[in-house]
């Protein structure tokens, strides 16, 4: 059935929407308030346009490692904003973003990444030498 569109279910009539996702809505806000402030950590400012480039540039990197549609990419960051920033980028290429609590012991998120089948995992210098599995970007 072709967007906008109208089927009848049971008793009632709905309208049938389009798939709404983080980057579709970033890109929403990108054509409607490109200049507005959309991250903010301590003195940095993100606008909606400087996040969009970011995310698209993370998505181009994530692709190039041949992540895609289905992949799990696991995110064991600190609290800032290049984690919104990969959550978004995966969410724009259809990845599947696994957020891991850096407090979590070393066998914990090492079960859980395994467990998930992560294609690779984006973190922090310091945890990269301790993981083994997938890729660390």
């Amino acid at each position: 059935m072709s967007r906008g569109r109208q089927r009848s279910t049971s008793n009632t009539t709905q309208r049938e929407s389009p798939v709404h996702n983080f980057a579709s809505i970033l890109d929403y806000h990108l054509a409607q308030r490109p200049d507005a402030v959309v991250v903010a950590q301590d003195e940095r400012r993100l606008t909606v346009r400087q996040f969009h480039e970011r995310v698209n540039r993370l998505a181009a990197g994530l692709a190039e490692l041949g992540i895609g549609r289905g992949d799990v990419v696991g995110l064991l960051l600190y609290n800032r904003p290049e984690f919104l920033e990969l959550v978004y980028a995966a969410n724009r290429l259809g990845a599947v973003f696994l957020p891991l609590n850096y407090r979590l012991s070393e066998e914990e998120w090492q079960y859980i990444l395994g467990h998930a089948q992560a294609k690779a995992i984006v973190t922090e210098p310091e945890f990269a030498p301790r993981w083994s599995g997938a890729p660390a970007v």
